[in-house]
């Protein structure tokens, strides 16, 4: 399943650089708007739905489905003895994981459906041209922050961690307010 799961990216991404081109007006480059209005009306308007329906609707579909079930049955009295104090910890780790995937893919992926409606002129509407290349690229590293996102999530809820940032910042709070002098100064002699 992995394998396929590459394979299919992998060739999704293959045929996205290939059609992949910047533009060149006055001061400003863009991205992916080198296409002519035919082109994005045979190909990238379809490659776009593929991508959207495979790399995006499915596995939100599948992320949402999984995580759901898993809170449900972590949320149930009887799993506390069978997975212990890990439990809160688990829900927390899954209800951070779905809120970063919903808030950096959903407004991406709607805005990439969208750019490809108006693009391949499906959508005319002049206000909702200007709206979808204004987000695109806006969006685009909203998603991008993902993969950033990612492994502080895991290493925020890591218990380790949270151990050790407590120990740390409390020592460095003592250590603020202790002095190396005395208070009250030693006589002379």
């Amino acid at each position: 399943v992995c394998a396929g799961v590459w394979i299919l990216v992998l060739s999704g991404g293959i045929s996205a650089s290939l059609f992949s081109t910047t533009n060149v007006n006055n001061a400003t480059t863009t991205c992916f708007e080198g296409f002519s209005k035919r082109v994005w009306k045979t190909y990238l308007s379809k490659i776009t739905i593929f991508i959207e329906v495979v790399g995006f609707i499915i596995p939100l579909i599948l992320n949402v489905s999984c995580s759901s079930v898993v809170l449900r049955t972590l949320r149930k009295p009887a799993t506390l003895s069978q997975i212990g104090t890990n439990k809160k910890k688990v829900l927390k780790m899954i209800t951070v994981h779905m809120a970063v995937f919903v808030v950096c893919f959903v407004p991406y992926n709607s805005v990439l459906f969208l750019y490809a409606l108006v693009r391949s002129q499906a959508i005319t509407n002049c206000l909702l041209e200007r709206f979808a290349k204004i987000m695109y690229p806006i969006t685009l590293c909203l998603a991008t922050l993902n993969c950033c996102f990612d492994p502080f999530i895991y290493y925020f809820t890591l218990e380790s961690f949270q151990k050790s940032f407590y120990i740390n910042t409390h020592i460095r709070m003592e250590s603020l307010f202790k002095t190396e002098t005395p208070l009250t100064p030693k006589p002379s002699l």
